[in-house]
């Protein structure tokens, strides 16, 4: 940024005069880099001296005080934006609606709202979807609820990340069946789940101890493609600390997650993965728990996420050999679902 400013300084001198977009190019990296201060401390200089801000130097700082909480200096920014006579987009809006919720400020964030359907702006999706997130966020699941029933009379559909948010919004409050039965009702609407929904519904399943489902629906993400994101990640290597079932999550995690491709690759890592495992799972009752799963997880293993099997696997680990652990356990798991 130091070099940037540099060229800029540079470009006057040689009385070649930045336009306005050269302005908020160096606007931009300095909130980026969030030294947001000098981003304000340009702002004011060319407030004084010109080119005159325009509405995207306006959303860009607006952007940058949002992010930073400092949304009182937002409001004032739009405020100025107004006197300068400079329209504010439907963008502008987004952000200072995003920011008002997100600092708590509900009142304030629907009298915003009011204002923008009062005015000729046509909303989209994207505005809604600020809204009822935040409405769920702040506990307000049942009108958040009925405004996503509602978005049909507003023309609107219903996005992918729409229905992620009632998802989290439902399974933040303990309803995790309902989360779920909307989950399921989005191929009714012509909404297929992405990577970002499956993540969101397994860290519902998770936070609401829904051990099996979450296994379940992990699969299913997987055989679709999709990976777990970072948030649930996390959450799947702390689940053993948190949840009674824990282990047989993690036991299905360890097989799913990363690692699991570089054990494929080594069978003796690999053998010493299951016999921590079968220690974790001496107990009858785990183990029949962990037998009724175990067909499931396989498949995850090795038809899923390791399409290309190791040649070592191909006459040892799928045939149950691999130092007879893998054959114990099926032979484990068989036992234990004879005697149920």
């Amino acid at each position: 940024m130091d070099e940037a400013r540099e060229v800029l300084q540079l470009m006057i001198k040689k009385g070649c005069a930045p336009d306005i977009r050269s302005y908020n190019i160096m606007i931009n990296g300095y909130c980026k880099a969030e030294r947001f201060d000098e981003a304000m401390e340009l702002f004011h200089e060319i407030s004084r001296k010109g080119p005159v801000p325009d509405t995207v130097t306006y959303n860009t700082l607006m952007q940058g005080m949002c992010k930073l909480g400092r949304i009182s200096t937002a409001c004032e920014l739009f405020r100025k934006m107004i006197a300068s006579r400079q329209v504010p987009d439907i963008v502008t809006f987004h952000i200072l609606l995003d920011g008002l919720f997100k600092r708590g400020k509900l009142e304030e964030a629907l009298k915003l709202f009011q204002a923008m359907r009062n005015s000729e702006l046509e909303l989209s999706i994207v505005c809604y979807n600020i809204l009822i997130d935040g409405l769920c966020k702040a506990g307000h699941i049942e009108v958040g609820k009925e405004l996503f029933h509602k978005l049909s009379v507003n023309s609107l559909k219903p996005s992918v990340y729409t229905y992620a948010i009632m998802v989290n919004g439902f399974c933040n409050e303990g309803l995790a069946d309902e989360a779920y039965q909307l989950f399921r009702s989005m191929g009714d609407n012509d909404c297929l789940p992405n990577s970002c929904c499956y993540n969101v519904m397994i860290q519902g399943f998770l936070r609401n101890s829904y051990t099996l489902k979450a296994t379940e629906l992990l699969t299913e993400m997987v055989s679709k493609g999709f990976s777990a994101d970072l948030c649930t990640a996390t959450f799947c290597n702390l689940y053993p600390i948190l949840s009674p079932l824990g282990w047989l999550f993690s036991a299905y995690w360890s097989l799913y997650s990363a690692p699991m491709r570089i054990l494929w690759a080594n069978p003796q890592h690999f053998n010493t993965s299951l016999s921590s495992w079968l220690v974790s799972i001496s107990n009858s009752s785990r183990l029949s728990l962990f037998a009724a799963s175990l067909s499931r997880m396989l498949h995850v293993v090795f038809c899923q996420c390791l399409p290309q099997p190791h040649p070592a696997y191909q006459t040892e680990v799928l045939c149950g050999s691999v130092n007879g652990q893998l054959c114990r356990i099926l032979l484990l798991s068989s036992f234990s679902c004879s005697l149920q």
